[in-house]
C-alpha cells in the first residue's frame, strides 16, 4: 500500500474516518510518519474468518486470547454477516422453542452449533440438501438456522459466479454456509461447485505476472434447500450424479410425513403456514446471539474440546450405522452425528433451551430419512449404475434390441441403431432361438398367462455396452459388479474369466457380445 504515491492506503484511512488535509506536504508527511514510526507490537493478520489457534476470528471482533493478537483484514470492502438483535434469551423463547419436537428444523439449527466444530471433531467439509415441494418450510427452516449468526441476508444464493462463492466460502470457514434454491445455479456446474465447497480449496489461478495465486481454503457444513435435488438438477445438462456427490452433500426430504410439510408439531399454530410466518417475524427481531454465545463457550473449551466431542461423535455414529454399511455411507453417518452432538452441546450450554437428547433425535431421524432416499446403506455408486443399466433396457428394448427368434425373418421390423438382440426364455427356462421354437413352445398365440411367465435376456453389442451403458462410469467397474451380482453369463473360469463372451448372433455369427441374465430387470439396484 506504500508503494507510489499512496492512494491505497490514505483511501482506507479516509473510509476509516481519519481526516487527513488536502495538502501534497500534508500526505508526504503522513506516508513518512508510517514509514518511519518503529513497534514491538506484531498483529497476525488472516482475510479467513474461523479458527486461527485458540481464537476464533469473526470480520469484527476476535473471540478468545493468544499469545499473539490476531485480527481480520480482507484486501476489500466485507460486509460481516454475522449480527446480532435482541438477546439470547429472546431467541430461545421465541425461536429454538418453536423448532423443539420438529426434527428437520431442530437439525438446521443445531447445523450452525455443529460449524466451527468441525476442526476438534476431524470431520471434513460437507453439506445437506433440503429439498421438497414448494411452501413445505424449507426455506423457513434454513433461514432459522442462519438466524444462530445472523439476519435475513445471512443466508446466501446458489446464484454466483465461482470468484464470488469462492470469496464467500472463505468468509463462512468455520461456520454454516447457507446456500438458497439449488435450481438457481447452472446445472452444467453444480455437480463441481459441490466437490469444490467440500473439498475446502478454490481454483489455482495466476496472477498478472504469471506466478500462481494463492489459492483460497476454508473448513465448513453448507446447508443448501431447493424443490429439486442434485440428481434432478444435473440431469437437466446430461450429467449423472456420482457417489462423490452423494457424499458430500447428502438429501434430506423436507417433508416430515405429518401432512404438516416440514414439521412434526405446529405448538398451537393452525397451519404449518402460519407458524412459518411467525418464525420469520421472530427471527428478524432475534438473531445472531445463540452462535456468539456459543463460540464463546467453545473456545473457553478449546484445549479439552478435541477429545470429548470425538468420542460423543464416535458413539452416535456407531449407534446410527446399520450393519454393513458401506465406507461411503458411515463418513456421511459422522457428519450427522456431528450436528446432532453439536445440538447437544449447545443445549448443555443452555442456549437452545431444549431437553437432553432432542439434537441427537433429530440427527437420527434426518439420518434415516437420507438413508431411505438414498435407498439403503450399499454404495450409491453401485445402485445407481444398476439403475443405469437398467433403464437403458427399458427405455430402448423395443425400438433397438432385435428379436433373436424373428432376426432372419424377412417380415420383421427394420431395427435403426441395433444394441443386440433380445431372446425369450420359456417358463422351463428354455431358449426360443426361432420361429419353430416360438411356435411348438405357444402354438400360434401366446396366452396372458405364458407372456407373464417368459422372461427375456440381452445379449448387447460392445460398443454399445462400453459408450451407452456405461456413459460416465468405467466399464471395468461396471464389468466387475454385474459378475459380481452375476447378471452376466461369463466365459471362462477361474482368472481366464471374461464379461464379454462369444455368441453366434443371428446374421453376425460369432461375436463377443455382453449377455446378460434374464434377471437382470428384477435384481433390487
Amino acid at each position: 500500500m506504500l508503494a507510489g504515491d499512496g492512494t491505497p492506503y490514505r483511501a482506507m484511512l479516509l473510509s476509516m474516518g481519519l481526516q487527513i488535509a488536502p495538502s501534497a506536504q500534508a500526505k508526504n508527511q503522513l506516508t513518512v510518519y508510517i514509514q518511519s514510526q518503529q513497534t514491538d507490537m506484531r498483529v497476525r493478520c488472516t482475510e479467513r474468518i474461523g479458527w486461527h489457534d485458540n481464537v476464533y476470528v469473526l470480520p469484527d471482533r476476535t473471540i478468545g486470547e493468544s499469545g499473539e493478537m490476531v485480527l481480520f483484514q480482507a484486501t476489500g470492502d466485507v460486509t460481516s454477516q454475522f449480527k446480532q438483535r435482541g438477546t439470547l434469551k429472546q431467541w430461545r423463547e421465541e425461536v429454538a422453542a418453536l423448532c423443539q419436537g420438529n426434527a428437520r428444523m431442530v437439525f438446521c439449527v443445531s447445523a450452525g452449533f455443529a460449524a466451527p466444530l468441525l476442526h476438534h471433531a476431524g470431520i471434513a467439509s460437507g453439506g445437506f440438501h433440503l429439498w421438497g415441494d414448494s411452501s413445505s418450510g424449507k426455506s423457513t427452516a434454513v433461514r432459522v438456522a442462519g438466524s444462530v449468526y445472523g439476519s435475513k441476508d445471512y443466508p446466501r444464493n446458489w446464484r454466483m459466479t465461482d470468484n464470488a462463492l469462492e470469496m464467500t466460502a472463505v468468509q463462512h470457514s468455520d461456520a454454516l454456509l447457507i446456500l438458497d434454491e439449488i435450481a438457481q445455479v447452472d446445472p452444467k456446474v453444480v455437480g463441481d461447485t459441490v466437490y469444490m465447497l467440500a473439498n475446502e480449496t478454490g481454483k489455482g489461478r495466476a496472477t498478472q505476472t504469471a506466478t500462481a495465486r494463492r489459492v483460497a481454503t476454508w473448513r465448513l457444513l453448507f446447508l443448501s434447500d431447493g424443490e429439486v435435488s442434485l440428481a434432478h438438477h444435473m440431469g437437466e445438462a446430461g450429467k449423472s450424479i456420482k457417489g462423490g456427490h452423494d457424499v458430500r452433500m447428502a438429501h434430506i426430504g423436507a417433508d416430515a410425513g405429518k401432512g404438516l410439510g416440514i414439521y412434526d408439531t405446529l405448538h398451537g399454530f393452525t397451519d404449518g403456514a402460519t407458524l412459518s410466518n411467525h418464525l420469520m417475524s421472530m427471527i428478524e427481531q432475534y438473531h445472531g446471539t445463540a452462535g456468539m454465545a456459543f463460540l464463546e463457550w467453545a473456545v473457553v473449551r478449546s484445549a479439552s474440546l478435541s477429545a470429548d466431542l470425538r468420542q460423543c461423535v464416535t458413539e452416535l455414529t456407531r449407534d446410527m450405522l446399520p450393519t454393513d454399511a458401506h465406507g461411503q455411507v458411515a463418513r456421511v453417518a459422522a457428519r450427522f452425528a456431528l450436528v446432532g452432538m453439536a445440538g447437544e452441546m449447545a443445549t448443555e450450554a443452555g442456549i437452545t433451551g431444549w431437553p437432553a437428547g432432542e439434537a441427537a433425535k433429530a440427527a437420527r431421524v434426518c439420518f434415516a430419512a437420507w438413508l431411505e432416499g438414498r435407498g439403503g446403506a450399499g454404495n450409491v455408486e453401485h445402485t445407481s449404475i444398476i439403475r443405469q443399466v437398467q433403464g437403458f433396457l427399458q427405455a430402448h428394448g423395443d425400438a433397438r434390441f432385435v428379436w433373436w427368434h424373428r432376426a432372419l425373418d424377412d417380415r420383421k421390423q427394420n431395427t435403426v441403431n441395433r444394441a443386440g438382440f433380445k431372446r425369450m426364455l420359456t417358463k422351463e427356462g428354455a431358449p426360443i432361438s426361432s420361429n419353430a421354437d416360438h411356435h411348438r413352445a405357444y402354438g400360434d398365440r401366446m396366452l396372458l398367462d405364458e407372456v407373464e411367465d417368459t422372461e427375456l435376456e440381452y445379449f448387447v453389442l460392445p460398443e454399445v455396452f462400453n459408450n451407452e451403458m456405461c456413459k460416465g462410469y468405467s466399464p471395468k467397474m461396471v464389468k466387475k459388479l454385474l459378475m459380481d451380482r452375476s447378471l452376466l453369463v461369463t466365459e471362462g473360469k477361474g482368472d481366464k474369466v471374461r464379461a464379454d463372451r462369444n455368441e453366434r448372433l443371428p446374421g453376425l455369427g460369432n461375436t463377443r457380445c455382453y449377455r446378460f441374465s434374464s434377471k437382470i430387470m428384477s435384481v433390487e439396484a
